[in-house]
């Protein structure tokens, strides 16, 4: 009874730290700290006087496993061209943050492009409008953080706090059932965090917004496999996300993360400075070139099954491997068309691709 009569005293941003206080038990709650240990009091309002932006933490700050953790939202609705996502400060987003989109239709997924956060609150934020393409409710929203990022549980436990006590200085309150959405993201994200470090794999976990909880389907998660494939790919020096289209290009220079190890400065530059076509200039066959062939032979093909065919397709004839039947059918079980290992007439037909290409090369 005392802590009800203690929370109906309190701010918005206080009652938001007792509901999560509540649900994780490892909260300093209104300047009293809990049985964890953890150093954090939270409050509300104006910023005094001489009271600066709270500062983000950097990767550099912790000493973790640079794997690579999703977070996946959708659009839950529509503000004239804006959207609306069910993302937001809990999940690391701040205004200016850079996530990408896709669209699902007849259980393939089609990269639109990437949007840029307007405005961000603790389990929302609105973005831009769209460049070349409208969103629409439902759309998935992907973006990603290294574990060294996110930080340590208290590390992504104070920083949600400090900004909210930035944030927060002019909001006369927050609705309570976002209150208790906050306090369940946070949660979730704490009680994952230690599994991030123990297992330190390149894929280090998956976050997903209210509206994502229990929506894995299977297409979903073949998404995600042909993310980690293009991603790996181009960590070993083909351009695959580039020859599946200027869409996967886009999304993936905001998708493909830090080359696994550490970042380097030269890598980062490369990734980030050079526009796409730069890199295939001087190689052997060119990317266009590619892709008009695999639309001649594959004409009956969806467009991302095409896209596919081109990635893997520049991939076998820039010498990733000897054995491209063996080869090409692994990679394929990699994408959101698993089924494709069993297309014996979509195998025969990128090996016409190649055979044609190099056949004109030879000329």
């Amino acid at each position: 009874m005392k802590l009800i009569g203690q929370c109906a005293r309190t701010s918005p941003l206080q009652t938001a730290c007792l509901m999560v206080a509540v649900f994780t038990g490892s909260f300093t709650v209104c300047g009293m700290q809990t049985a964890a240990g953890d150093e954090v009091t939270a409050s509300s309002g104006t910023l005094k006087a001489g009271e600066e932006r709270p500062e983000e933490t950097t990767a550099q700050e912790f000493k973790l496993p640079p794997g690579l953790v999703y977070f996946i939202g959708s659009v839950e609705r529509m503000v004239g061209t804006a959207a609306v996502v069910d993302l937001g400060d809990v999940h690391s987003l701040r205004k200016g943050a850079i996530v990408t989109i896709f669209r699902s239709a007849d259980n393939q997924f089609r990269p639109l492009g990437t949007l840029i956060v307007a405005e961000s609150h603790p389990t929302w934020m609105q973005t831009t409008a769209g460049k070349g393409f409208t969103p629409q409710v439902g759309d998935i929203v992907v973006f990603i953080r290294t574990v060294g990022e996110l930080g340590t549980g208290p590390a992504i436990q104070n920083r949600f706090l400090s900004w909210q006590k930035f944030a927060n200085r002019d909001r006369n309150g927050y609705s309570t059932v976002r209150l208790h959405d906050a306090s369940k993201a946070l949660m979730r994200i704490r009680l994952q965090q230690p599994k991030w470090v123990q297992f330190e794999k390149r894929i280090a976990g998956t976050i997903l917004g209210e509206t994502m909880q229990n929506r894995i389907s299977v297409g979903l998660q073949g998404l995600l496999n042909q993310i980690n494939l293009f991603r790996r790919l181009t960590e070993e020096g083909f351009a695959v996300a580039e020859a599946a289209g200027a869409e996967w290009a886009t999304v993936m220079r905001h998708l493909q993360g830090p080359p696994p190890g550490r970042e380097t400065v030269l890598t980062k530059a490369a990734s980030e400075s050079q526009p796409a076509e730069a890199a295939t200039e001087t190689e052997t066959f060119p990317i266009l070139e590619i892709q008009n062939m695999v639309f001649q032979v594959l004409f009956d093909r969806s467009e991302e099954e095409q896209a596919i065919a081109s990635a893997l397709s520049f991939a076998m004839l820039h010498g990733i491997t000897r054995n491209e039947p063996n080869w090409l059918r692994l990679e394929l079980q990699q994408t959101q068309f698993p089924r494709l290992t069993q297309d014996e007439q979509f195998q025969i037909d990128i090996a016409r691709v190649l055979r044609q290409l190099r056949e004109k090369h030879q000329q």
